[in-house]
């Protein structure tokens, strides 16, 4: 049966094309996954608590604030206001309505309360994050306990450094994992343009 208007013949055509592109990008995580074992030699007990998707989504958080930083006029506060603006977005969808879902949304917040702690932070230990606010950063897609635990075993293996200063945990990357990261992607990217190409 023709698909949308184009013959069958070319429909078969399209159809392996998006099929061949799926299968590119559901291999993204495993080229991350390797690429990952392979840069900090991580034996497959090692990653008993932590899931490769958590600290992808880590990685992909850390790589989307580098990125932000290259504007001219970033600040770690109008960081924070973008992610309050996604959050009160998910939060005006009646799916979470009522559930304890959405009182995580809420409490990853970044209050006027904690715009300052997060701002000095940011700027007084050059380009740290404590802990806690991160896991408000990842609240959409990670528990906060998720957070810590992908935190502490990417201290492990130099993806971050970890101190304690006015009474939180300060964490700061070391950028070796937004760059793993950002070569998955790019190797998936290129993967894609060369199919691309078959069109």
């Amino acid at each position: 049966m023709p698909l949308y208007g184009v013959d069958e013949t070319e429909s078969k055509g399209v159809l392996a094309l998006a099929l061949e592109a799926n299968d590119i990008i559901s291999r993204n995580i495993y080229v991350f996954r390797n690429k990952i074992v392979d840069k900090f030699c991580i034996n497959a007990s090692d990653m008993a608590d932590v899931s490769i998707e958590s600290l992808y989504k880590l990685a992909i958080f850390y790589l989307r604030l580098f990125a932000a930083t290259k504007d001219e006029h970033f600040s770690i506060e109008s960081f924070a206001e973008s992610h309050n603006s996604r959050v009160s977005d998910l939060l005006s969808n009646k799916i979470y309505f009522h559930t304890a879902r959405r009182e995580a949304l809420l409490r990853s917040i970044f209050t006027s309360d904690v715009m300052p702690r997060l701002a000095f932070t940011w700027n007084q230990y050059s380009y740290s994050i404590d802990q806690s606010n991160i896991a408000r950063f990842m609240a959409t897609e990670l528990s906060t306990e998720t957070v810590r635990k992908v935190i502490i075993f990417g201290e492990r293996y130099g993806m971050f450094v970890r101190s304690n200063a006015l009474g939180v945990v300060i964490v700061k990357s070391t950028g070796v994992l937004e760059q793993v990261v950002l070569d998955t992607i790019s190797e998936t990217m290129r993967s894609l343009y060369e199919l691309g190409q078959k069109i």
